[in-house]
């Protein structure tokens, strides 16, 4: 599942999903949304329901996340990717992810 507040949640979603993983739901906030508690348990809540094995965001969601108290469920993988990222990182996810099944 990825998780953004960025201006293009779209190309984000583009990018993970070009790149061979699937993709069961985006929680795009607004550009520079400012996370709350209540996010935070949001986020974690459609976590747990969607099964995901794996939430994706952005550095610059990552560091406005944590103060907002996110703790990902059991079993539920955290990957942030970098502005300008290595593609080859997305490529790193994707086979992290399919040595879990």
């Amino acid at each position: 599942m990825l998780v953004s507040g960025i201006a293009r949640p779209g190309a984000f979603q583009e990018e993970v999903e070009g790149r061979g993983a699937e993709v069961i739901g985006h929680l795009a906030y607004l550009d520079h949304h400012i996370y709350s508690e209540q996010d935070a348990a949001h986020i974690r809540g459609r976590l747990e329901t969607a099964g995901a094995e794996a939430m994706v965001t952005t550095a610059k969601d990552e560091v406005k996340l944590i103060p907002a108290g996110l703790e990902l469920p059991d079993g539920v993988a955290g990957w942030v990717a970098e502005a300008g990222y290595d593609p080859r990182s997305v490529d790193l996810l994707v086979d992290a992810l399919a040595g879990l099944d």
